[in-house]
């Protein structure tokens, strides 16, 4: 009986050790999650539709809280991404920068997740008006990418048009 509780036990806490932290988000459930993360009382979520049909798929970037209480919404289609977005990624020996982002107005939204080996991770999202930063909202923990989930990266290997990163990522907000 001593035998069948330690086996028990053992397996409930490598499973606890290896456990991730997912981040809430704001994805509807027909969509995929690139990326999440809680700022403060805020979410930022990049979700899009599942790809599997080229040419009809759909890429949003949603902010509010998980009331149900979106507060900014900003969908492209695969026809008018280019216009939409620009999604940046950057990677190297020691670590990657990915940038995705989209104006509105005089606006600029940037949200950027840095990984880095010698420093610590960042990510969140830059809001600036006619080229200067005026607020930053920094991510409490993104979402970790588990090898099941999908991640920033993922749009780049699902075709995604990538130019390189500013590097808004690594300037001290």
């Amino acid at each position: 009986m001593k035998k069948y509780y330690l086996i028990i036990l053992t397996v409930l806490f490598s499973t606890n050790s290896t456990a991730r932290n997912v981040e809430p988000n704001l994805c509807q459930e027909k969509e995929h999650v690139y990326f999440s993360c809680a700022t403060g009382e805020k979410i930022v979520s990049v979700c899009a539709s599942k790809l599997s049909y080229p040419g009809y798929w759909y890429l949003t970037y949603r902010f509010g809280s998980l009331n149900n209480k979106t507060e900014l919404e900003y969908t492209s289609t695969a026809k008018d991404f280019n216009d939409k977005f620009k999604f940046s990624y950057s990677g190297y020996s020691k670590g990657s920068t990915k940038e995705l982002s989209f104006n509105i107005s005089s606006y600029t939204y940037t949200l950027h997740e840095d990984r880095h080996v010698y420093r610590d991770d960042s990510a969140g999202v830059y809001v600036a008006k006619n080229g200067e930063i005026k607020k930053y909202f920094a991510c409490n923990n993104s979402r970790v990418d588990d090898g099941s989930l999908y991640s920033l990266y993922d749009l780049k290997k699902e075709g995604f048009p990538v130019s390189k990163p500013s590097g808004i990522g690594t300037k001290a907000p």
